[in-house]
């Protein structure tokens, strides 16, 4: 008896990219699917499933995803307009992306490819308070030289163990917001008029403010948590003649602007209940001492940048 045939589990490089590229081409065709949830409720498997598979966290090493679920994305993307062959998978991201782009109605200049050739750096201070990424940008047709710029900001409540000094009982205490203000852009790479998340859409989570974007949800219990961002991009950047920085996304806080709570006493996370004193020394050692300031003083929580190598052609 011949023996079964084992199945194709190799690992499928920048998963996350490859799958957002294939929403991103979902959206610009007016598809369904233009999220991960909606991929997921196509494979009729739960969000976290293809999280688990096509997640952030897996862009860099890589995921084993099994054939069988290579050939349903294809297929769900195919039904959607989008024609992905299951092996076009296992190709380096530059080239999944052009067999993509490609095969959409008889081709498509490189140009218009994602660009993958940007130098992508992130920064945070905690990263269970704040996560800040930026992803390849998407070229626009808003102006010459412009993007998409697609970022994933994340907030969340960091616990953190902590051992005070004077004999004080080490214990772990909880660091949350109640809000942020995030700026946008360089002397390289300015956001276009009116282009900003804070200007082109209204949002309970977002105000236009002078200096950039204040941040004020979603806060379910009074500090943020969660995506205040959603399916939407940041900004449609463009470049200048100012200077050749790179683009840049920031994430700061002013002081007040901090919950400080005990993990193990009863306490309400919008209130905290730690004493001032205490709270200023508790932020100094987990978040003054290791970030910087902005020009109003604010704690630099987390910074983003991208910028292409040095040499080549905007």
């Amino acid at each position: 008896m011949p023996p079964e045939p084992i199945p194709i589990n190799r690992v499928i490089s920048r998963p996350y990219g490859k799958l957002k590229f294939l929403c991103d081409e979902s959206r610009r065709r007016a598809g369904r699917l233009v999220t991960f949830a909606a991929v997921a409720d196509a494979l009729n498997v739960t969000p976290g499933l293809v999280s688990q598979m096509f997640g952030f966290p897996q862009e860099h090493a890589g995921h084993a995803v099994k054939t069988e679920t290579l050939e349903k994305i294809a297929a769900a993307f195919g039904a959607d307009g989008v024609r992905c062959d299951f092996d076009w998978f296992y190709l380096e991201y530059e080239g999944f992306a052009a067999h993509v782009a490609g095969s959409q109605g008889g081709g498509a200049p490189s140009g218009d490819l994602p660009s993958g050739d940007w130098e992508l750096r992130e920064t945070t201070v905690l990263a269970d308070l704040v996560e800040l990424r930026l992803h390849p940008p998407r070229p626009g047709n808003e102006a010459p030289d412009s993007y998409l710029v697609d970022a994933t900001l994340l907030f969340g409540t960091a616990v953190c163990d902590y051992d005070p000094e004077e004999g004080e009982e080490p214990r772990s205490i909880s660091i949350a917001l109640h809000n942020a203000r995030s700026a946008i852009g360089s002397d390289g790479y300015r956001p276009l008029q009116n282009s900003m998340i804070g200007e082109r859409i209204q949002s309970e989570n977002f105000d236009r403010v002078a200096g950039g974007i204040e941040i004020k949800g979603p806060a379910p219990s009074s500090t943020l948590e969660g995506n205040p961002i959603g399916d939407q991009h940041l900004a449609v950047i463009a470049g200048t003649n100012a200077g050749e920085d790179a683009f840049a996304v920031t994430v700061a806080a002013h002081r007040r602007s901090f919950v400080v709570a005990d993990v193990d006493k009863p306490y309400s996370v919008c209130d905290g209940d730690v004493s001032s004193d205490n709270k200023n020394v508790i932020l100094n050692h987990f978040i003054y001492r290791r970030c910087g300031r902005d020009e109003a003083g604010r704690a630099l929580l987390a910074q983003a940048t991208m910028k292409r190598p040095h040499g080549e052609p905007k």
